[in-house]
């Protein structure tokens, strides 16, 4: 029978090396006493499998690793907090005069527990404030306190997330470094099951055969590594490394890893090359962009004037590298059509829409209807729309939300409806709005946040709330505190 323990291939899983020494030998033995505490836990379901379990402990031994090695992960983490919200952590109640910034706090690991909890459990709202949490959180600060005095330091992964180490002038090293903060680091704990599920969906979708499909999941990783926006704070993963860089600088001069760009998927014609960049300019801009050969690899047959590339591309120590997969058409086998951004032309269709909405709406930025007749009537008579497609799903009867953000172009929908406390919306019910209004917040894609932002400043959401034992003011007063974050987490978008 397998022991139901940490070993070292499990540790290593959170780490950027494939051997163990001394050091880690030391947090292994750590993370089994936190697995055998964490078998306390009261929280019913806790964890969906012991493997999750194992998960949780290497994660929360990592980050004491990381406090006592002041690697800086998640003291970028605290002090973007204290940045934006005032305090060093969401959501808990903080001492300030007992909480030791740079140290190992009870509130630190009740937090991180709750974050781990909650990636556990993706369509489950926690509280952080729920007891049980609060009970494991304090056992698991009393036995790391006890291993503070002999705690080692881990040079050799101080030494990797150092940004003054040389190799990360080098933007090949740098996306190494930004591969494992990533998908392997304890902070970021989820990233790489959300990203093979995003695989799995294409492919799925698709059907691509396995050699596309390889490609597929390399592309989406390279996307995901400069673009997709973490839980916490919904910083990509450059944006964290920026930050954790930047706590131990002492001078006001930006790093090379606060000055990085990244640039999607687009179609780029060759203009020019010499014998260390192909110039390429963007067929829809027209600006032209210098990339490092090396960054490309071999691309036989490039002609300038003739050849087109459809990559992505980094901004990186003052250069641009190109990334991911990189295709290349000869010009003359490309329609126009296939010359054209459609992702452009339909951004501005929706400024366009967005536009028109305001006018007609007379500056509100939400409209309420009835039915989905009163609804047609305002597209086709105030907005002057020839035909208000795709209105069949809507006529189930109820009211109807017509909004509009200049990203978005024109939102119809029903949900949420009556959970807005807008003295223009005749279907608000404070019975409903107690269970759904906190959906504003912590269900992705439920509302545009412009619009969210827009219902808060006005009062309009005044029931939501998270479950709270405490009772249901504690609940509303900490989504008031807190909403901003909570957008940032469960959205993974960032409040202007």
């Amino acid at each position: 029978m397998k022991q139901k323990k940490i070993f070292p291939a499990d540790w290593l899983k959170y780490h950027p090396y494939n051997r163990v020494n001394e050091t880690d030998l030391y947090y292994i033995k750590v993370a089994n006493e936190v697995l055998n505490l964490l078998d306390t836990c009261p929280i019913p379901e806790a964890f969906p499998s012991f493997e999750t379990k194992k998960e949780v402990a290497c994660c929360v031994t990592a980050w004491f690793e990381d406090m006592v090695s002041e690697l800086g992960i998640w003291n970028a983490f605290t002090k973007e907090c204290r940045k934006l919200y005032g305090r060093p952590l969401p959501f808990i109640e903080i001492n300030e005069e007992e909480y030791l910034d740079e140290a190992i706090n009870p509130e630190d690991v009740n937090f991180l527990l709750w974050h781990l909890f909650q990636r556990l459990s993706p369509h489950v709202l926690i509280n952080p404030e729920n007891p049980g949490i609060h009970a494991v959180a304090w056992g698991l600060y009393e036995l790391l306190d006890a291993h503070c005095e002999d705690a080692p330091c881990n040079m050799r992964l101080l030494d990797y997330v150092d940004f003054e180490r040389e190799e990360l002038t080098d933007f090949i090293e740098y996306r190494k470094l930004i591969e494992w903060l990533h998908f392997d680091c304890y902070i970021n704990y989820g990233n790489s099951e959300s990203y093979q599920e995003k695989v799995l969906q294409q492919i799925a979708k698709y059907d691509f055969s396995k050699d596309y499909a390889d490609k597929v999941a390399y592309d989406q990783k390279i996307y995901d590594l400069f673009n997709h926006r973490n839980h916490l704070l919904a910083l990509t993963t450059p944006e964290w490394y920026a930050k954790i860089a930047a706590f131990y600088r002492f001078d006001e001069n930006k790093s090379i890893f606060e000055d990085v760009e990244f640039r999607p998927q687009r179609k780029y014609y060759l203009e020019k090359e010499d014998e260390t960049y192909y110039y390429l300019i963007d067929i829809l801009t027209h600006e032209e962009f210098p990339v490092f050969k090396k960054s490309t690899g071999h691309v036989p047959n490039a002609k300038p004037g003739s050849t087109l590339f459809n990559c992505a591309l980094v901004r990186f120590g003052g250069e641009w590298w190109q990334n991911g997969i990189m295709i290349g058409y000869d010009r003359k086998d490309l329609s126009q059509k296939d010359l054209e951004d459609t992702e452009e032309r339909e951004k501005k269709n929706k400024r366009a829409a967005y536009d028109d909405f305001i006018r007609a709406s007379k500056g509100e930025p939400l409209m309420y209807f009835s039915s989905d007749k009163e609804l047609d009537t305002f597209l086709t008579k105030s907005m002057k729309y020839n035909y208000a497609d795709g209105l069949e799903e809507f006529k189930v009867g109820g009211g109807l939300i017509l909004t509009a953000t200049p990203k978005d172009g024109l939102i119809i929908q029903k949900s949420g409806l009556e959970s807005i406390k807008d003295p223009r919306n005749p279907f608000y019910d404070p019975h409903v709005a107690k269970r759904e209004a906190i959906s504003f917040y912590a269900v992705s894609g439920f509302c545009p946040i412009e619009i969210v932002q827009y219902l808060t400043h006005k009062n309009y959401l005044p029931d939501a709330a998270l479950n709270s034992i405490k009772g249901e003011e504690r609940g509303k007063q900490l989504v008031r505190e807190n909403w901003d974050f909570l957008i940032r987490y469960y959205q993974r978008r960032i409040p202007k």
